[in-house]
């Protein structure tokens, strides 16, 4: 049976679908808007999702064209659920979904296009792997997406233009600090959402200790400046980010009449969702990239700039270096102290290894006790240093086990024929002689004795 995602902010309605898709032996998983439904998409695979038109946060038609989006690898059916036949929403949703059902008293139709939809997938469930290109085309298609709710207001429409060139979170904030000082007299202005903050203005700093003493920001910096002194005009006044799990306030110092409290509550109920969404989408992307043990790059994030960096170092003729690097033994770590503590040397290998290279390096863990190292602009010699500082490193890590742990590593230079796969098997083939010969070694692949 079925795995299937059912977003609507009605719970009667969740309660009645989720039931008669029950009944017939699915799994049924719940949301109750559209961003929440864009999250559990991330987190678990499904083999339909069932959305409502209209959802607070964010739209049916909205999470259906984020989720269709090619760059999101997700391909399981959808369907959008509606009460309205008008033309206008029917011609939104149909560009972005895989059928539309109309909500009736006993769910006849619905169901029918349920068993229609399960049969014309391919019966693999879908998971949101990759919703994200670069994070300045998710913030533009965020901002596309965005609730009419925020954007019927002109504030909140400059916000979200203004956020469309943006490449993160932090942007997206200093964007909104931005417009609300274009558009409001104010002394300061404060924006924390979660553990965030951000300040702008000569009184920032006042708006920060006056959030303090009401409890709405923790101790987040240590090193501000005391000597600013507190504004002699005006009062602080915070208006509420009002996000489903972070806590999050934007603060303005100045001396205001109702209208402007009123423009200042616009732009923090127009600032939530895409605060929020920003933060949702980089914490998607972080979980599509990142290995979740060691947090360093995963394969697939890691393949992708291998890539990039082979046909960039072939642009620019400049040199390119791998390493790829094994744990010895490590099955009899996890086989003799238990994976816990094969966990933690997993961890603790992987801080060794971003304490051994640069910034602009790249490090990753391709599986298992597996590590590579992408190394730009840099040749035969300095490959060989990291390399050997790091086989010199393992023994001295603090594993709290009664073995030093020491690793084997192969290495090579890209070639100007080389492509991914090329540049990996040369480096693998060095790693593997490393591992046959004795372990605990660096092996150079132009070096490998020809059979």
């Amino acid at each position: 049976m079925a795995n299937i995602l059912v977003a609507d902010d009605s719970n009667l309605v969740q309660k009645f679908v989720g039931r008669a898709l029950e009944s017939r032996g699915h799994e049924v998983v719940r949301a109750d808007d559209g961003v929440e439904a864009v999250f559990k998409a991330g987190q678990e695979g499904f083999h339909l999702v069932l959305l409502d038109l209209n959802m607070p946060r964010m739209q049916g038609h909205q999470v259906a064209r984020l989720l269709k989006d090619p760059e999101s690898g997700f391909g399981a059916p959808i369907i959008i659920l509606t009460s309205s036949t008008d033309p206008l929403d029917l011609y939104q949703v149909r560009p972005v979904s895989d059928y539309i059902a109309i909500k009736d008293a006993d769910l006849g139709g619905l169901m029918e296009v349920v068993d229609q939809a399960l049969a014309g997938s391919d019966g693999l469930s879908a998971i949101l792997k990759n919703p994200l290109g670069t994070e300045a085309e998710v913030l533009d298609r965020v901002n596309r997406l965005m609730d009419r709710a925020y954007l019927e207001t002109s504030v909140a429409h400059e916000i979200s233009l203004l956020a469309q060139g943006a490449t993160g979170f932090s942007e997206v904030a200093e964007s909104v600090l931005e417009i609300a000082g274009d558009v409001m007299d104010a002394a300061g202005f404060l924006l924390t959402l979660g553990d965030t903050l951000h300040m702008s203005g000569e009184s920032g700093q006042a708006l920060y200790e006056r959030a303090r003493e009401q409890s709405l920001v923790p101790h987040l910096l240590n090193t501000l400046d005391n000597n600013k002194p507190v504004p002699n005009r005006g009062e602080a006044v915070f208006e509420p980010l009002k996000t489903r799990d972070l806590e999050g306030w934007l603060g303005v110092w100045g001396t205001f009449d109702n209208g402007e409290l009123a423009l200042f509550q616009k732009i923090a109920e127009a600032a939530a969702p895409v605060l929020e969404n920003a933060r949702l989408l980089e914490r998607l992307e972080r979980e599509a990239t990142t290995d979740p043990l060691t947090g360093l790059a995963n394969r697939r994030f890691f393949i992708l700039r291998l890539e990039e960096e082979i046909a960039r170092a072939r642009r620019a003729n400049d040199d390119l270096s791998l390493i790829m690097l094994d744990i010895d033994h490590f099955k009899s770590v996890n086989d003799t102290f238990g994976h816990p503590a094969g966990d933690h040397v997993l961890k603790t290998i992987a801080r060794l290894l971003e304490e051994s290279v640069r910034l602009e390096d790249i490090v990753g863990r391709l599986g298992g006790e597996e590590f590579a190292i992408l190394l730009p602009n840099t040749g035969r010699e300095g490959t060989l240093e990291v390399a050997e500082r790091i086989r010199q490193g393992a023994p001295e890590m603090d594993v709290d086990l009664d073995r030093d742990i020491t690793v084997s590593l192969g290495a090579a230079t890209a070639a100007r024929i080389d492509k991914a796969d090329t540049l990996i098997s040369r480096a693998d083939d060095a790693l593997y002689t490393a591992k046959h010969t004795g372990r605990n070694r660096v092996c150079w692949a132009d070096e490998i004795p020809k059979n």
